[in-house]
Formats: C-alpha cells, sequence, structure tokens
C-alpha cells in the first residue's frame, strides 16, 4: 500500500490509502477511488496505476480540463512514472505519493511563514502552504531578451490558478477565521495578480443569475452541478444559470481573436416538465 496525501485548501491534508492492485481513479464524483469534490477537478481527473514489473506508480491524466502535472510539467496523454517526492497538482491541489521508501509525514514540505510580530501559531500549517503556493514560482518577464520563449497565455493560466487559491482563502477568512489583516494581505496579493493579468489584456466575464444558457455559453462555461426543477414560465429542457462560482478568464490582444484562458465555473439549473 502506499498513501496519497492531498493538501485541500479547505481543511487539513488528506490522506488516501492507494492500493497495489489494479488503478486507482482520482476525480470530483463519488464514484471514483479517491473523490475530492474540489471545483478545479474534473468529474474523473487523473489515475495512478502500479507496475508489478516495474515495481512503480504511474500516473495519467484523464482529459481533464484544468490538467495534472509532475514537478510544474503539464502531462499529455501517455502515462508518467512517479519517482519518491514528486510533486503532482491536480487541477490546483498539490499532492505527494508516499511510499513505504519515504520517511515524510507530510507534503507538500511545511513551509516557512515570513517573520510577523505576532506568534506563527494563530495560522494553521494548511493556510501557510497554501499562501506560498500561491507565490512560490517566479513570474518569468515577457521582456527579457535572453533568448527563451515565454508562453503568454500559459503564463496567464498559471496567475489565474493563483488567483482562485486566494479566492478559497479569503473566503475562510472573512466568513469563518475573521481575520482582517489576512484578508488584507490577500486582497493585496490577489489585485498584483489581476495588474499582471491586465498589462496581458486579460479580461474576466461571469454571467448573472437566471440566464439561459445558448449555444454559444456553452463555450465559456463549465458546469460544476446541476439542479432540476421545474419552473413556472420556463420552456422545459432549457438550462439557465443559478451562479457564477468562479469568473472566466479571456485574452483578446488587439486586432485578435479573444482566447479563452478559463472557463467560468456556474452552477446550472435544468428545467424539466412540473
Amino acid at each position: 500500500m502506499a498513501t496519497l496525501l492531498i493538501a485541500d485548501p479547505h481543511g487539513e491534508p488528506r490522506r488516501f490509502e492507494i492500493s497495489e492492485d489494479g488503478e486507482t481513479t482520482i476525480g470530483r464524483q463519488p464514484e471514483n477511488a479517491v473523490c475530492i469534490p474540489d471545483p478545479h477537478l474534473s468529474s474523473t481527473h487523473a489515475v495512478l496505476r502500479y507496475d508489478a514489473k516495474q515495481k512503480g506508480f504511474f500516473v495519467r491524466d484523464l482529459g481533464s480540463h484544468n490538467g495534472t502535472r509532475v514537478n510544474g510539467a503539464r502531462l499529455g496523454a501517455e502515462e508518467v512514472r512517479l519517482q519518491p517526492g514528486d510533486r503532482m497538482v491536480l487541477g490546483i491541489l498539490e499532492s505527494t505519493l508516499l511510499l513505504d521508501a519515504v520517511a515524510r509525514p507530510l507534503a507538500p514540505k511545511p513551509l516557512q511563514r515570513p517573520s510577523i510580530d505576532r506568534p506563527k501559531q494563530e495560522i494553521p500549517i494548511i493556510d501557510v502552504e497554501t499562501i506560498k503556493a500561491a507565490t512560490r514560482r517566479p513570474i518569468p518577464d515577457p521582456s527579457d531578451t535572453d533568448g527563451k520563449t515565454v508562453d503568454l497565455e500559459e503564463l496567464c493560466r498559471g496567475l489565474i490558478q493563483r488567483i482562485d487559491l486566494i479566492d478559497d482563502l479569503l473566503e475562510r477568512y472573512r466568513d469563518v477565521k475573521k481575520d482582517p489583516e489576512v484578508v488584507s494581505d490577500l486582497d493585496v496579493l490577489k489585485q498584483s495578480f489581476q495588474d499582471m493579468l491586465a498589462q496581458y489584456e486579460v479580461k474576466t466575464f461571469s454571467f448573472a443569475p437566471d440566464t439561459e444558457i445558448d449555444r454559444e455559453m456553452r463555450r465559456k462555461i463549465q458546469i460544476i452541478d446541476t439542479l432540476r426543477e421545474g419552473k413556472a414560465g420556463k420552456k422545459p429542457g432549457s438550462n439557465h444559470i443559478v451562479a457564477t462560482l468562479h469568473d472566466g478568464y479571456l485574452r483578446q490582444p488587439e486586432g485578435a481573436k479573444p482566447v479563452i484562458l478559463r472557463k467560468a465555473h456556474v452552477t446550472a439549473r435544468k428545467v424539466v416538465a412540473s
């Protein structure tokens, strides 16, 4: 047996026992062996497989919307072998597969909070890890002249994932922990990422509640959950927006066609015959 440790932004890291017999699917829906009801995960996001001949675990992305990364590299259709200590990101959730040979109690590694006046114990370790995860990688400068090509769309997608992390934390600290100092710090951090996106001609979009979903809108939304109910005055079979959970992002340089960097995450209502 091995253990998959996933750092959930909404709480303490979660542990899942992974069998060396067959495949282990990971995703948002309850039929997965590893079920995480997080909107950044696809219904069935990825699969882990143990190869007895090679005596190792392999991971494969199942065409997920937000992708799977191992040590920063996004997976394609091929599976990749996991080495002890590899850092795997499912959507925006960091995870590590702990093998018997890996004597490490937690993953990702505990991170140090910057020096502050108040005691460190006031913020749980998972919050520190998540805040640090949002700023861990340096942001490349597209104007660098060192001969390297910067993929601006991939860069912007990375910034969007960091904003999502910050939004999750802001919700916790505003509604539960009620810590105005941390909320203020997170707001500043979020604004800095939004300013970068604006610099790269990225705009947000969302949809008003009760907007009917048409064919054009389906290109711009990812439906996280669908409610089914009868509603007076509405055509049976039609779909309507209930709420926008996360804004969508598109990039439209002057004179170019818009590119959707991230669809808006929404809940929807399907009208059925009453």
